[in-house]
């Protein structure tokens, strides 16, 4: 996949942004700048890829489920039906990670089809300084809540707390091939936190990309992003 050199990150953006409206940026910068934004949201190799970890994403959080609802069925079958309401929930706390993905996820759409209705209002009209400087205005307090409203960090702690805890309930009992099956769930909820984490990240890269394309002729991007990825693969995902 091709790809601009120095992706530059939201917070690196947002103080960018800040010194551009001191002072302005010199040509050679800004032509820099547009240059490798324009690239990375231009570039559907780029696009795909986050598209390709939503999906996968989703398609391991509905295996994750099925592996939840046999080893269910293999503790009432091995008459260990005492060990059940605590394996439901932990299944339940599974189920409550991935609507919080979702939400996540929700949110963050949220603000960029936000972002994408005011890029049109205000940078595609750009015709002088002080509509350039009205421009950076009206879309700086997108990159504010982009921060303010990142918890991935947080969705991360969940699941890996929700992996440990599985780890815990795996040593209550002896049975080995219900231990098989305890070893491989708990990998693929690391998993599924790593193919989170990198879609969430995807969305910052091309969301806080675009802000740097502030120019006298932008290219209006954000909402082939914003339409193709509009829940995706997660719409048809029924366990949440």
């Amino acid at each position: 996949m091709s790809q601009p050199d120095n992706i530059l990150s939201i917070e690196e953006c947002f103080s960018i942004i800040r010194r551009w409206q001191k002072d302005g940026p010199t040509e050679e910068e800004r032509d820099g700048f547009v240059t490798k934004a324009s690239d990375l949201l231009t570039d559907s190799d780029a696009v795909n890829e986050f598209l390709a970890r939503v999906s996968e994403a989703a398609n391991l959080a509905k295996a994750i489920e099925s592996v939840f609802a046999q080893n269910e069925g293999l503790l009432l079958l091995w008459f260990l039906s005492p060990l059940v309401p605590e394996w439901d929930a932990l299944w339940d706390r599974f189920r409550s990670c991935v609507r919080y993905s979702c939400d996540i996820a929700l949110n963050t759409m949220s603000i960029l089809q936000r972002f994408d209705a005011v890029y049109l209002a205000q940078v595609e009209t750009i015709q002088t300084e002080q509509d350039r400087q009205n421009a950076i205005a009206a879309l700086e307090p997108f990159i504010a809540e982009l921060e303010t409203t990142d918890i991935s960090d947080e969705l991360s702690r969940q699941f890996l707390d929700l992996k440990r805890d599985i780890e815990y309930f795996g040593q209550k009992y002896s049975v080995f091939s219900e231990k098989n099956a305890i070893i491989p769930l708990t990998s693929d909820i690391e998993a599924l936190d790593a193919q989170i984490t990198a879609a969430q990240n995807a969305i910052g890269v091309l969301g806080g990309g675009a802000l740097l394309r502030v120019r006298n002729h932008p290219l209006r991007v954000p909402k082939v992003i914003t339409d193709r990825i509009h829940l995706g693969p997660w719409a048809g995902c029924k366990i949440f």
